[in-house]
């Protein structure tokens, strides 16, 4: 079961009548409720260390309230035997385990309690990266929730900048806070966000959501200008990032400033010499954008690195009929002789 999707998929379903819309809205609820008994089914099962299958495909499991509250003290004691066993690897699983458990049984809000006594601080048996992957599956709760039942931001928000806080590169939680803060329209949120992260951990994730953000619906051409120049300056940490100079060169192009671009895509394999996709860029964004003459010099500066260009023959004749014809080859003192 998938529990996250980087931005929310909104489908448009016109032209059903209300009587079909209300079989729809049944089926879906019957279908939820039976994943959500099977699910909690498996999860009590699994502390139990017995799994009795369930084979009825139309009738959810029946669970009694009893077997939940055994579970639960089951859960606990699992917890404290990992804890004993300073087992870090195998407590991080058993705590995804317990919080989709009361998720089930109970609602978000348990779930969402007990990933935070875990994580809010971290707890001392697990590593960082067991840390960041707790966050990313509190996060993924808590879109599916999200997804399936009103949630306010107020709620929402706590937790994504909580994980943020201690994780302020992980791509999981920058795209769910990027969508909730898009959804609210409020810009300045997003803008202080990412100025005041970079400043503090100007890592190329950040600078890669922040330009993403501004190159939406936010900024000017000036600001992500900026954002770009300061991202892949000389004393910056991004300034071998290719999918930064390709994205930088891609937008220029995309504004209509060959020349700009040009200038881009010189600096980027200046910088980055070994980035095969960098020296191809030339004939995916360039071509027909700066003079012939440009486009044959790099191709024969590829020539001369060996950097070899694959790609169907009829594409490649086209490509090559727009550019000047190749130099001839000078002849040698053999040859004049003759």
């Amino acid at each position: 079961m998938e529990f996250y999707h980087p931005y929310r998929q909104i489908l448009a379903n016109r032209g059903k009548n209300e009587n079909e819309d209300k079989i729809e809205n049944t089926q879906s609820e019957e279908i939820r409720t039976y994943s959500h008994a099977l699910a909690l089914h498996v999860l009590i099962s699994f502390v139990e260390k017995s799994f009795k299958r369930h084979t009825n495909a139309t009738t959810p499991p029946v669970i009694a309230p009893t077997r939940i509250v055994k579970a639960r003290s089951l859960y606990k004691q699992r917890i404290d035997e990992e804890v004993s066993a300073r087992s870090g690897a195998a407590l991080k699983h058993v705590i995804v385990c317990y919080a989709l458990f009361e998720y089930l049984a109970s609602g978000f809000e348990a779930a969402s309690t007990l990933y935070g006594s875990f994580l809010q601080p971290r707890h001392p048996l697990l590593s960082i990266v067991d840390g960041e992957e707790l966050w990313e599956s509190h996060a993924r709760l808590l879109y599916t929730h999200s997804e399936q039942y009103t949630t306010p931001p107020s709620k929402t928000r706590p937790i994504i900048m909580a994980g943020l806080e201690s994780y302020p590169a992980n791509p999981l939680l920058l795209s769910l806070f990027v969508e909730g803060e898009s959804r609210s329209k409020i810009e300045n949120r997003l803008r202080r966000h990412f100025d005041t992260s970079l400043q503090h951990e100007p890592h190329p994730t950040i600078w890669l959501f922040a330009i993403h953000c501004e190159t939406g619906r936010l900024g000017s051409a000036h600001r992500v200008r900026a954002l770009f120049e300061r991202a892949l300056q000389k004393n910056s940490r991004s300034k071998n990032v290719v999918v930064l100079w390709r994205y930088y060169l891609q937008w220029e192009t995309q504004q209509g400033n060959g020349d700009a671009a040009y200038r881009i895509y010189i600096r980027a394999i200046n910088q980055v010499p070994s980035s095969k996709s960098l020296w191809l860029d030339i004939m995916r964004h360039l071509l027909g954008v700066i003079p012939p003459k440009d486009i044959t010099r790099n191709l024969n500066l590829m020539l001369e690195k060996e950097i070899r260009l694959r790609g169907p023959l009829d594409s490649l004749q086209s490509s090559l009929d727009a550019l000047e014809p190749p130099r001839p080859l000078e002849s040698s003192d053999s040859d004049s002789e003759d």
